[in-house]
């Protein structure tokens, strides 16, 4: 019972962290990014809803430990939609970052699940088989009916560049299941699943 138990709170804390599956990675051949304070990193999340770039930018931004910048702490989301392709090369060139890093989130997939009808047995086969035994087993036997769940599938598109030459030197491509809208622990998942991808690629 005790080992039943101990099962049991080990899936319920796995259960806890949310699953982030890597499914694609390049990297430029021979190409590493470099964290030093003289290097300095831009992180955009190119996300529509203001309060999820917010929560993206400020998770990936803890996990470098170089001299990493959130864009929303200077360029507002109205800025951000306004913003040119060559405004936003000036701004950079003009602060003099070393690498971009951004982040996009797709539009989710609705994802449907059935989840068919489930019994629990509780075996009573230790009593002494009398009608307490009996209503015991009984008892134990409780049906869950079947039903269906909704989730959504985020697929969330990752992109280093260097400044000085513009180019792209790292990508991930990363999927998360989520009952509803990214939560911030989720957020949480997804860019430490991408820090460790990086750095299982020896990239950072």
């Amino acid at each position: 019972m005790k080992k039943i138990i101990a099962a049991l709170i080990i899936i319920s804390l796995g259960s806890c962290s949310p699953a982030v599956n890597i499914v694609k990675s390049w990297q430029a051949p021979g190409v590493t990014m470099i964290e030093k304070r003289s290097n300095k990193i831009l992180v955009i999340g190119m996300i529509k809803d203001e309060a999820t770039r917010k929560m993206v930018e400020t998770a990936l931004l803890r996990k470098f430990r170089g001299n990493a910048i959130a864009s929303y702490t200077f360029l507002p989301f109205d800025s951000l939609k306004a913003m040119t392709e060559q405004k936003l090369d000036g701004r950079i060139k003009q602060d003099q970052y070393t690498y971009i890093v951004m982040m996009r989130l797709s539009k989710p997939q609705t994802e449907v699940s059935f989840v068919p009808t489930t019994t629990s047995v509780t075996d009573a086969s230790a009593d002494n088989f009398g009608y307490g035994s009996y209503f015991g087993f009984a008892a134990g036997n409780y049906t869950n009916p079947s039903y269906f769940t909704v989730s959504q599938n985020y697929a969330v598109e990752t992109t280093v560049y260097t400044v000085n030459p513009n180019k792209l030197i790292w990508a991930c491509t990363t999927e998360t299941v989520s009952a509803n809208k990214l939560t911030k622990k989720e957020v949480n998942a997804i860019a430490s699943g991408v820090i460790d991808e990086m750095e299982n690629n020896d990239f950072l």
